[in-house]
């Protein structure tokens, strides 16, 4: 829903995988002239790294990356199966019509191979071509974020991914055995600059445009109402996943608005969101760890830790204190719960995986042992997620507009600190 901020930014997700094909078959004519992908790669190889970089986000339904927040109960590897035995998508009742998983197999992808190139874990057995190209997927600079990070500047607008070198990159790649023999997508060192400017154009990008403060309240009301409607059900997301398959986002935002008017009977926060800006909910608290002495840092890993009814509750608080406090200074308003929505990011953030460069003595190591730059953004990651928000619904939010937001921090954060306390009497919260 970032179009919401960046009108440009709704562009479709096969536009990024078709690139990231792309880039993949540039890649693979450039690496053909060099000794060790010669070595380990035939031409099934090359098909596979290509139908790879193609289908790597197949998996990708209507907000997966706000459900994948929700908690554990969303299991990838059974949604990846579904997409691709034909459960969801019915190639499998068409004995005309193969599922991609039977396309998958006339260049010996099985299952369980595919996954682990959707989905690779550490230190898992793999070929000698797997290994590679698990890394041309999942590292810190890879086709996936090549793909993504140059179309998002494109779209948005957000220029910081206009300036990669592509053809730096792609010419400097090389496949190396790594000091445990696994072969990794290596880069001639060459490249480096040009590596610094991909590893912080993602985390530029992650502090102005995937993590806009403007996209956190989005994904704050999109996460309570799939909580409110999918925590207690039997299936949980799963039964989301099934029965938004075939829609984009937007159709999945007005898929879940109807579910909550049928089963609550009234409107929910993400109602006619997408021709109403107005109905946006706004900040009304952020931590800051860094600056707050832990005060923050403790009201964070609090409210990272509330599951089920203590959500609830601690909302039902929030709603009650600041009731009171527009109350004390004139304004008689019932703040609801409803009222009240609170973001904690669930994923973790990192650089996305280690970038390797061959010096001019062939031995390869880790960008991060040659940029300073390189070596400090996984903190800058791990402060960019300790940016928790209180959001207010428009109604409420009017009666704390900017200055009067910040004169009334300190309240503020004693009705959060206290709420937590009525929920969870043996937390840490100053």
């Amino acid at each position: 829903m970032l179009s919401i901020v960046y009108p440009g930014a709704g562009y479709k997700r096969n536009v990024h995988c078709l690139f990231s094909y792309e880039l993949a078959r540039q890649l693979a004519l450039h690496l053909y002239a060099t000794p060790t992908f010669r070595l380990y790669f035939d031409d099934a190889d090359v098909k596979r790294l290509l139908l790879a970089a193609l289908l790597h986000d197949i998996n990708h339904f209507p907000f997966l990356h706000i459900m994948q927040e929700l908690g554990p109960e969303l299991s990838q590897v059974r949604i990846l199966d579904a997409l691709c035995d034909g459960t969801l998508t019915s190639e499998g009742g068409d004995p005309g019509t193969p599922s991609i998983y039977e396309v998958l197999s006339q260049v010996e992808i099985d299952p369980s191979r595919f996954r682990r190139y959707v989905f690779p874990r550490a230190g898992e057995a793999l070929s000698e071509p797997d290994q590679a190209i698990v890394s041309m997927l999942h590292s810190g600079v890879d086709l996936d974020k090549l793909s993504y990070l140059y179309l998002d500047a494109y779209f948005t607008g957000v220029r910081y991914g206009s300036g990669i070198d592509y053809g730096n990159i792609l010419q400097a790649a090389s496949v190396e055995a790594l000091g445990n023999s696994r072969l990794h997508l290596a880069f001639a060192d060459r490249a480096v600059q040009a590596l610094e400017n991909v590893v912080m154009t993602r985390f530029w990008n992650f502090r102005s445009v995937y993590w806009h403060h403007t996209n956190r309240a989005v994904m704050a009301m999109v996460m309570h109402v799939a909580r409110t409607l999918y925590e207690d059900e039997e299936g949980g997301i799963v039964s989301y996943v099934h029965d938004t398959i075939w829609l984009d986002d937007l159709e999945a935002m007005r898929y879940l608005d109807r579910k909550y008017l049928d089963v609550y009977g009234k409107i929910s926060p993400l109602h006619e969101l997408e021709i109403d800006r107005r109905r946006l909910y706004k900040r009304l608290y952020t931590t800051h760890p860094e600056r707050e002495l832990g005060s923050d840092d403790a009201l964070l890993d609090g409210m990272k830790h509330l599951s089920g009814e203590k959500r609830r509750q601690f909302r039902e608080h929030v709603a009650s204190g600041l009731s009171d406090l527009l109350s004390g200074s004139g304004s008689a308003v019932e703040v609801d719960s409803d009222d009240v929505l609170y973001d904690v990011p669930g994923r973790k953030l990192d650089s996305g995986g280690r970038v390797y460069v061959r010096g001019g003595d062939g031995q390869v190591v880790p960008l991060a042992s040659l940029s300073a730059p390189v070596r400090e953004v996984d903190k800058n990651y791990e402060a960019l997620a300790k940016r928790a928000r209180i959001f207010v619904s428009p109604e409420i939010a009017r009666y704390f507009p900017g200055n009067r937001r910040l004169e009334l921090r300190e309240q503020i954060a004693r009705i959060l600190h206290t709420a937590l306390r009525a929920v969870e009497p043996e937390s840490d919260v100053a």
